[in-house]
């Protein structure tokens, strides 16, 4: 999303009731039609933006989509998100931070986040086809860790409890972790997190998750209804 968008955004977030293209013009220091040309690029990327002649543009609504703009908002971490590449769909996210990895100074990619909302060549444990359509979370993080490599699966370990965590608190579904990468809401797989290295010896790994958030939640919490 480009500064423009974002500072569009952020006047419409902030506007107590609706905002005219004239005043958010001016605010900004460029045409009405530039505007306009924002608000478009907004609602295409799910936000849900109304407008009337008389009275201006509203933000009625943010969108669902997992836009760097939106996470880093309510980001707490140290170091793992403050970079975030972001793709409405790809072939691998975990392509993607391999290919990343190879080509840049790991030290200056650790803890970068390259999150998809559809993959179209998802790679699971073992090499297997992880299916990723719109709706999930399907994200990689690039790191550079300082410990030993036999201690490792410490950060699956740590990566699985997250997101069980997150199911928990976000959904109020179960979320058990199956040994050694699944996590399982109501008897049925929901995520998974894996690692592996671009190169040996290892100068990073990248830790890769999926979950088919949107999709299993709805369809567990009917089950519960």
């Amino acid at each position: 999303m480009k500064d423009t968008a974002i500072n569009v955004l952020k006047i419409l977030e902030e506007s107590p009731g609706p905002i005219s293209g004239e005043q958010i013009a001016e605010h900004l220091g460029v045409t009405r039609s530039a505007v306009w040309k924002q608000i478009r690029e907004l609602r295409r990327l799910g936000y849900n933006i109304t407008s009337s002649r008389a009275q201006g543009y509203r933000l009625m609504a943010k969108t669902d989509r997992l836009l760097p703009y939106e996470i880093h908002k309510k980001l707490r971490t140290q170091f793992v998100g403050k970079q975030i590449r972001y793709f409405d769909r790809t072939a691998s996210t975990s392509w993607v931070a391999k290919q990343l990895a190879s080509e840049t100074d790991p030290e200056k990619l650790h803890g970068m986040v390259i999150i998809a909302e559809e993959q179209t060549g998802g790679v699971g444990r073992l090499g297997r086809a992880w299916v990723s359509p719109a709706g999930g979370i399907w994200i990689t993080i690039v790191l550079k860790p300082k410990i030993p490599i036999d201690r490792l699966f410490m950060i699956t370990m740590a990566g699985s409890i997250a997101i069980a965590r997150a199911i928990r608190k976000e959904y109020g579904l179960s979320a058990l972790i199956k040994w050694p990468n699944d996590i399982l809401s109501e008897t049925r797989k929901s995520a998974d997190c894996s690692w592996s290295s671009p190169q040996r010896p290892m100068p990073s790994i990248t830790v890769s998750s999926g979950s088919g958030s949107t999709r299993t939640s709805r369809s567990l919490i009917s089950r519960r209804t």
